[in-house]
């Protein structure tokens, strides 16, 4: 039995057609994040990241736990099952003409373009609305990363490149992605100094000037949200706004930014972005 057939005996669908599949013990779903583009006062959702979700007997099992228990051939077998779970299930996420976000880490890095677009193909989702994110793009070998987003650019999708372990790192200059994705993790740390803070402004300012949208990912509370924004971030995503939810799940489309931030003054004084020949009297 070839990979393909491997993926789809794993997956099956309920009578609702929600689908599922099942590796062993592990059952996985798939939990959708709505990812935001703001309009003014509101935020609109444009797109939504598929993540698993696995169960054992029931009982919920922690995602990463799960992945970093199994061999790096398992985890890319179950990363491809994972992308055709988000394909089949995208229909069940309520909300018109989203982009699918699926993401891509360093096992990965052995597939093809069209072994994801085979699985696309089974679907009625244009190839166009479809954006691969290379959260790991620093643990792949450059040659490698580079081919890879060519072919799934040349397919019709868009690239995204996350997991930034440096202020600019050089998989961004080599590929040229459509979205520079800025990780959670590390943009919480850069919301905890005030040159951090500008630092970061400056920086997305020059990813744009590069020909590159930027999504912040891991907004967690209004401070980030607001410092985001102020930066011109183009997609905004993270707890705040949308936890990832299971499939079949109501999500809201749109959240005005006001009634976000209603628990500070908005706007927040601009000058502590702004650099450091502007000061608060």
């Amino acid at each position: 039995m070839d990979v393909d057939q491997r993926v789809q005996s794993a997956i099956s669908g309920d009578e609702i057609g929600l689908w599922s599949a099942r590796i062993g013990e592990i059952v996985l779903r798939s939990a959708y994040q709505l990812i935001f583009r703001r309009h003014g006062d509101d935020l609109e959702a444009v797109a939504a990241e598929g993540f698993l979700r696995p169960t054992r007997e029931g009982a919920a099992v922690s995602p990463s736990a799960y992945l970093n228990s199994l061999r790096a051939d398992e985890r890319s077998f179950v990363s491809r099952v994972g992308a055709a779970l988000h394909l089949a299930n995208q229909f069940h996420i309520g909300i018109d003409d989203l982009n699918l976000v699926l993401a891509l880490r360093r096992e990965d890095s052995t597939l093809r373009g069209q072994d994801f677009f085979d699985l696309v193909g089974r679907t009625d989702l244009d190839p166009a609305a479809l954006l691969f994110h290379f959260r790991e793009a620093d643990c792949i070998p450059a040659e490698v990363l580079a081919a890879q987003s060519r072919e799934l650019a040349d397919l019709g999708a868009s690239i995204a490149i996350g997991h930034f372990t440096r202020p600019f790192p050089p998989a961004l200059r080599l590929v040229k992605p459509n979205l520079a994705a800025i990780r959670g993790e590390w943009f919480r740390r850069v919301c905890q100094h005030e040159a951090a803070k500008r630092l970061f402004v400056e920086l997305a300012r020059c990813l744009k000037r590069e020909g590159m949208a930027v999504w912040v990912e891991g907004i967690e509370n209004c401070e980030q949200l607001d410092l985001a924004c102020h930066a011109g971030a183009d997609l905004l995503s993270g707890y705040l706004l949308c936890r990832p939810q299971l499939a079949g799940t109501d999500m809201e489309a749109s959240l005005n930014m006001r009634n976000l931030l209603s628990r500070r003054p908005f706007p927040a004084d601009p000058s502590i972005y702004a650099g450091s020949n502007q000061r608060k009297n």
